[in-house]
C-alpha cells in the first residue's frame, strides 16, 4: 500500500514500482490489476472503531470506542446488544472516554455524533438481516464536524449458518405497525412502543392520572416517570406494549396497552390492560381490538384481565370477554378465549 499520491504520474510510478517488486519477490504471481482509492485527509478527525462479535451466551455484541493503530493499547470502548436505536447508540457513544473529545472542546468543533450513531444503528440492522456475519470491524471510522467515513473494514462470515433467532433481545416488530383512520383522527398509528416514546408516554400517563381511572398506574404503583420508563424499555419476546400515536399532534400518545405473557405448563395466556386519555375514551375499543388481533397471532390460548375500574368493563364485554371466578378481591376477572369466534 502506498499513500499520499498527489498526481496521475505518481500513481503510475507507484504501480510500476509495485510490479517490479512482485517480479522479484513472487515471479509467478498473477497480477490482475490495482485497487485505487481516494486519499482521505482530515487532520483533525477522530479515529473510531465500530465492531460486532459473537458471544456464546448473548449472541451478537456491538462495540464502539477509540480506534486506529493503538486500539488495543488505549482500550477505550463500550458494549451493547443489538438491536440499537438512535437513542441507544448515542448512549453507547457517551459511555466512552473519547465522547468528551467528540462533543468538542476549546476551539475544536464537535464531531457529527448523530452520524456516528446512525452508523451503529445501520451496523446493528446488518447483523439482524445477515445472520451469517460473525465478526465485523470498521477501524478506523474517522469522524469530525463534516461527517464520518469508513477507511478500513474486516468481516468474517459463516455461509453455512443462518440463525435468525440468535439475538439476546428481540428486534422491533415492524410487522405489527398499523395505520388507521377514524372520525376526528386522520393519521393514527397503532404500534409497539419504542424506547424513544418515554417522554410522550409520561405525558399521556400524567393526563390519564388526572382522570382517576388508570388501570396501568393502579397495577404498577410507582412514580409515573418510573412507569413510563418501565413500559418503554421492554423485551418484545416477553411482553408487548402497544400505543396509539396521533402523528398530527407532535407524536401524541392517545392510549397504551400492556400485554404480558403468562406460562403455565404447556399453556400460554396473556394478561392485558389498557388506558386512554379522557378525550379518546369513546374510541378505546380500537386499542382493545388491536390487542386481541395480536394475541390471536401468537400461540396463546387465553387473554384475560382484572378490571380495576368499572368504566372499562363495558369495553371488554363488548369485545367478547366473559367474566370468570377468581380469588383476587376487589376486581372482576374477564377472559377471552382466543380459539373462539367472536
Amino acid at each position: 500500500m502506498i499513500l499520499n499520491l498527489k498526481s496521475p504520474e505518481e500513481v503510475r510510478d507507484a504501480a510500476q514500482k509495485m510490479l517490479e517488486r512482485y517480479k522479484i519477490s513472487d515471479p509467478k504471481a498473477n497480477i490482475q490489476g490495482f485497487a485505487l482509492q481516494e486519499m482521505i485527509e482530515r487532520p483533525k478527525a477522530h479515529e473510531l472503531i465500530l465492531g460486532v462479535s459473537e458471544d456464546s451466551v448473548f449472541g451478537p455484541v456491538m462495540l464502539f470506542g477509540s480506534g486506529g493503530k493503538a486500539v488495543e493499547m488505549v482500550k477505550d470502548n463500550s458494549l451493547a446488544l443489538p438491536p440499537l436505536t438512535m437513542e441507544l447508540a448515542t448512549e453507547l457513544i457517551m459511555r466512552t472516554k473519547i465522547y468528551n473529545l467528540l462533543k468538542g472542546y476549546r476551539d475544536e468543533k464537535p464531531a457529527d455524533i448523530p452520524a456516528i450513531a446512525q452508523c451503529l444503528v445501520n451496523l446493528s440492522q446488518l447483523v439482524i438481516d445477515l445472520p451469517m456475519v460473525k465478526e465485523l470491524d470498521i477501524n478506523p471510522l474517522i469522524a469530525d464536524h463534516h461527517g464520518v467515513i469508513a477507511l478500513d473494514a474486516r468481516i468474517k462470515v459463516n455461509l453455512g449458518v443462518a440463525d435468525y433467532n440468535r439475538l439476546a433481545i428481540a428486534p422491533y416488530p415492524h410487522h405489527l405497525v398499523k395505520k388507521v383512520k377514524i372520525a376526528g383522527y386522520d393519521d393514527l398509528i397503532l404500534r409497539p412502543i419504542k424506547s424513544k416514546d418515554n417522554m410522550a408516554l409520561k405525558e399521556a400517563l400524567n393526563t390519564i392520572k388526572l382522570s382517576n381511572y388508570s388501570q396501568l398506574l393502579s397495577s404498577l404503583p410507582y412514580e409515573i416517570s418510573l412507569v413510563s420508563t418501565r413500559l418503554s424499555q421492554i423485551d418484545y419476546d416477553k411482553e408487548m406494549v402497544f400505543v396509539i400515536e396521533n402523528k398530527k399532534h407532535a407524536n401524541q400518545i392517545l392510549g397504551v396497552a400492556r400485554v404480558r405473557k403468562i406460562t403455565s405448563g404447556k399453556s400460554i395466556s396473556f394478561e392485558c390492560m389498557f388506558d386512554v386519555i379522557p378525550e379518546f375514551y369513546s374510541n378505546a375499543s380500537l386499542l382493545l381490538e388491536y390487542v386481541i388481533e395480536y394475541a390471536r397471532s401468537t400461540k396463546a390460548t387465553t387473554l384475560f384481565t382484572d378490571v380495576l375500574h368499572p368504566m372499562f368493563y363495558e369495553h371488554y364485554i363488548k369485545a367478547g370477554f366473559k367474566e370468570i371466578s377468581h380469588s383476587k378481591k376487589g376486581t372482576n376477572r374477564l377472559s377471552y378465549e382466543l380459539g373462539s369466534v367472536k
